[in-house]
């Protein structure tokens, strides 16, 4: 077996360290060469870049077609985690480029992380932790604060994240409703969530968490028409992408009492502005794009990338859950021409 190139641009910000020595040894183990790049700029970059068989890509902003155009021979792109929304997915088919993600690496921790935005806002854990650490002791700061059996939770997309966030609802005896255009009907009825519109979602939903995808359909999509159709007091959730919201129509709901509470993890803008008014609302509770984050998760998103990798360098296609634009590419681009040059 040949040896190939892996060039990685930029890194899961955790453990840093032992995780491109843990890449190194893989790849190298497997007789490939592996490049780790810090930045996107410079003749390295350019030269690394220019001669990578794959790209594990972590930075930058947007893997545009000029972009994608540096990578001359690559023909696999792994991008760590679930987000597409940094590269062209078009874009890099056009060239042959198979681009892959990790669409199970952190279903679980997003759905626990949702719950656990859920419950505090629900149960006002942060804001009466932080008045009995004041020194209030207060009951009738309790108030309002309903039981959680036999609400609806409306979900604005029910795809892996989704569902799983269902399945934890169900534990506390609700009932769920989601809209998502896209969804199997039978995965629906699997999941025990009735199919709706988004209207209805909202306007049905005493919690409403939207784990959706940023793409061009849905940014901006969550806006005043939906947050107006809420009920009075009810709790938002956002585990997705910041781009999904319109932030000033949030804020409106927020100020105007038509939220009770809501639960952030994502903004538009991140890392968070300090000026943005969402961050200093009483009733806004906001963490800092930490769904996705375990220990586990550390671990697998370069796992799951070495394992895709050498897949391909195998002699094999992307797996089918991870190769997210096949279906702009029925002739398998790249991949394929190399799999009949070595035939």
């Amino acid at each position: 077996m040949a040896s190939e190139h892996v060039v990685q641009a930029g890194i899961y910000p955790h453990r840093t360290d032992q995780m491109i020595a843990w890449t190194r040894a893989a790849l190298e183990g497997a007789g490939h060469r592996y490049t780790f790049l810090r930045s996107l700029h410079g003749p390295e970059a350019d030269a690394a870049l220019a001669n990578a068989d794959a790209v594990i890509a972590v930075i930058g902003e947007k893997w545009d077609a000029g972009q994608l155009a540096r990578l001359e021979r690559c023909r696999l792109f792994v991008s760590p985690g679930v987000g597409l929304d940094a590269i062209d997915l078009q874009a890099a088919a056009d060239i042959g480029i198979a681009v892959c993600n990790q669409p199970d690496v952190c279903t679980d921790e997003v759905a626990d992380h949702t719950w656990a935005l859920i419950l505090a806002c629900v149960r006002k854990v942060p804001w009466l932790s932080a008045r009995t650490a004041g020194g209030t002791w207060d009951r009738t700061l309790f108030e309002p604060m309903p039981r959680l059996r036999g609400r609806t939770l409306g979900l604005v997309a029910l795809g892996r994240i989704g569902r799983a966030v269902a399945h934890r609802a169900h534990a506390f005896g609700m009932r769920t409703i989601a809209y998502d255009p896209y969804v199997d009907p039978a995965l629906a009825a699997r999941a025990e969530t009735e199919l709706v519109s988004l209207d209805r979602v909202f306007a049905e939903g005493d919690i409403v968490s939207c784990v959706a995808p940023l793409t061009p359909e849905t940014r901006g999509m969550l806006g005043e028409r939906q947050f107006g159709r809420m009920k009075p007091g009810a709790i938002f959730t956002n585990t997705s992408r910041g781009g999904v919201v319109d932030e000033p129509d949030l804020l409106w709901a927020v100020d105007s009492g038509r939220l009770g509470a809501a639960g952030l993890d994502v903004l538009a803008r991140e890392p968070a502005d300090p000026a943005n008014p969402l961050l200093h609302r009483a009733n806004v509770l906001v963490t800092p794009h930490a769904a996705g984050f375990s220990d586990q998760v550390v671990d697998d998103l370069q796992r799951l990338a070495v394992e895709e990798i050498l897949r391909v360098f195998g002699g094999g296609f992307p797996s089918e859950v991870a190769w997210a634009n096949r279906g702009l590419m029925p002739g398998g681009g790249r991949i394929a021409a190399a799999r009949a040059a070595d035939a």
